[in-house]
């Protein structure tokens, strides 16, 4: 999963730190940047590993999933990511309802990534639970 990787970059951020200011890389921000998108990927490719555990609210309790509106909210949703359009953070919180249901373990995914405001991490998510999801990724037969 890359945790090794990650040690390895943690543990010279780690000795850099230690050593004091004369010793640290003057690129430092860019390589913490680095070591915290690699700690994210590797959170996210963690999740995605576990067994879906049953949801405290599950959808069950909110009724059945729609999933043609669930498709159409996503299809928005991905065109306005595609486009790196803020847009769309706004219509992943108006549309919470119908997506928590529908993403599954995908949405804490895509929430932490509309919640920190990158776009690029969300659209990856949403392409991978629409992967994942067989009723998101094509109309199901009538």
């Amino acid at each position: 999963m890359g945790a090794h990787e990650l040690a390895e970059r943690a543990e010279r951020v780690e000795h850099a730190l230690r050593e004091g200011p004369a010793s640290r890389p003057p690129d430092l921000p860019t390589v913490l940047k680095a070591l915290d998108t690699h700690c994210s990927a590797l959170c996210d490719a963690i999740v995605l590993a576990l067994p879906q555990a049953p949801a405290a609210d599950p959808a069950g309790s909110r009724g059945p999933v729609d999933w043609g509106a669930a498709r159409a909210v996503l299809d928005r949703m991905e065109a306005l990511l595609a486009d790196d359009d803020a847009q769309a953070i706004e219509l992943f919180q108006l549309e919470a309802a119908t997506l928590s249901g529908a993403l599954g373990a995908h949405h804490a995914l895509v929430a932490r990534a509309m919640d920190g405001y990158d776009l690029e991490a969300a659209l990856t998510a949403l392409r991978a639970a629409r992967r994942d999801v067989a009723a998101l990724s094509s109309p199901l037969p009538q």
